[in-house]
């Protein structure tokens, strides 16, 4: 990926609310590591995400995102990709509010062409990180994320798991304790039937089991598929914290 393609998906601020070097070097590492993340991606990824970026733009405001979504998954699918919108859900537990996403995904065909591999868009992706009270460091990392997400689900797990990681220490650098709504379980139920596996003892979520779901719809919403399964909903953002 060239390296204007990388700026384009970090669709930086003219003004950052921290540059990095005012940042703490904890905090400065945090930023790179997941700005690499990020910041790679394949051709196919790069093609549809300025696909995704121009549908989002010449659509204009929606009041329901919901119809939003649907419509960038039938121009997807009327630029020749095989897309879907997939429908996310989950029921309240003790420990975690119940909740629903909706987001596109994507099958291309792997590099070579001996396989296909799925890609998750994301038109709500940096929406889903901001917080009220960033910290400095943290507003200017979120001020960088991509509007649009496009890549696999390893990489969108890795960058949940470090940005969930990111978001609780700039909480409790502000003074606040971190929701139910923000844990990494419960952000990563927006994408994942199981949450990466947490080390032995867990991190900040106790283990809580949650009912989640996830409906597909192709174009003209004719052929619907659903699952539905118990997961156990560890914390995967102390694996990443160390």
């Amino acid at each position: 990926m060239s390296t204007s393609s990388e700026e384009r998906m970090f669709e930086m601020d003219a003004e950052p609310p921290s540059s990095p070097e005012s940042m703490p070097m904890q905090h400065q590492t945090t930023c790179h590591i997941i700005e690499g993340i990020l910041g790679r991606s394949t051709q196919v990824e790069s093609e549809i995400y300025e696909r995704a970026m121009e549908h989002v733009s010449n659509m204009g405001e929606e009041r329901k995102r919901s119809n939003l979504k649907k419509r960038l998954m039938v121009r997807l699918r009327n630029d020749g990709y095989d897309a879907s919108l997939c429908r996310s859900s989950w029921v309240a537990t003790a420990k975690h509010p119940g909740g629903d996403h909706e987001y596109v995904d994507v099958h291309v065909a792997a590099e070579g062409g001996a396989s296909r591999t799925r890609l998750v868009v994301d038109i709500e992706f940096r929406s889903q990180f901001q917080l009220a009270r960033p910290a400095p460091w943290y507003a200017h990392l979120s001020s960088r994320l991509p509007a649009v997400f496009v890549g696999p689900p390893d990489k969108l797990r890795k960058a949940v798991a470090l940005l969930c990681v990111a978001s609780h220490r700039s909480l409790r650098e502000s003074g606040l304790h971190v929701p139910p709504w923000r844990r990494s379980s419960y952000m990563q139920a927006k994408w994942f039937a199981c949450p990466a596996a947490a080390p032995p003892g867990g991190g900040d979520d106790d283990g809580a089991v949650a009912q989640w779901s996830v409906a597909k719809e192709r174009g003209g919403g004719a052929r619907m598929s659903g699952l539905s399964l118990e997961l156990d909903g560890l914390d995967a953002s102390t694996a990443w914290a160390q």
